[in-house]
């Protein structure tokens, strides 16, 4: 029941944001206690659609996110550099973190370099959509806020860059501002 009623709130988020933004202030708390590190194996798919709840939530309240995104970041950074995972939860993290850094990378951006290189690892094989786009926005928006903190993790940047078939035209114009930017340091 509870991972049916996570993935209906990301759907709620993306068809009928308006009626839930109210809600939010219960609804994210509840979200959290969900994305929990130490989950049993039994409740990965619980875990997996509420993070990708709280990801299309996020993509809705926009700036707003900034109450919630600290304590959202610490618990999806501990389940992406932590033990090994399922590939889509792993996956589910990497974007929902991307999706944070579009809304609020001022935020997400000072803890790159612990989280560059497997977020990198986990979106290199994702197909293209509109969720690796996003993902993908929100990278590059902390990069450019916080190039330093991804340098030592650059070449796994470059190689997730490098699989993407077709970029749409906005992401291949940040693609090009960072790797521009990365030539002048």
């Amino acid at each position: 029941v509870q991972q049916s009623s996570y993935a209906l709130l990301g759907d709620f988020a993306i068809f009928a944001y308006p009626q839930l933004k109210p809600f939010l202030p219960q609804i994210m708390p509840e979200l959290m206690t969900r994305i929990d590190p130490n989950m049993d194996a039994m409740y990965q798919s619980v875990c997996i659609n509420a993070i990708w709840a709280v990801g299309e939530i996020a993509l809705q309240t926009g700036a707003e996110m900034a109450h919630w995104a600290p304590p959202l970041l610490e618990r999806l950074i501990a389940i992406l550099c932590g033990p090994p995972m399922t590939r889509t939860l792993l996956e589910n993290v990497a974007i929902t973190i991307g999706r944070l850094g579009v809304v609020v990378p001022e935020l997400i951006a000072p803890h790159l370099e612990t989280f560059g290189q497997p977020w990198c690892k986990h979106t290199r094989a994702l197909l293209d959509n509109a969720e690796k786009e996003t993902a993908f926005l929100g990278m590059c928006r902390m990069i450019q806020t916080n190039p330093s903190g991804m340098f030592r993790h650059f070449s796994f940047f470059c190689d997730a860059v490098a699989l993407w078939q077709t970029p749409s035209p906005e992401l291949a114009t940040e693609f090009a501002q960072i790797f521009k930017g990365f030539r002048e340091m």
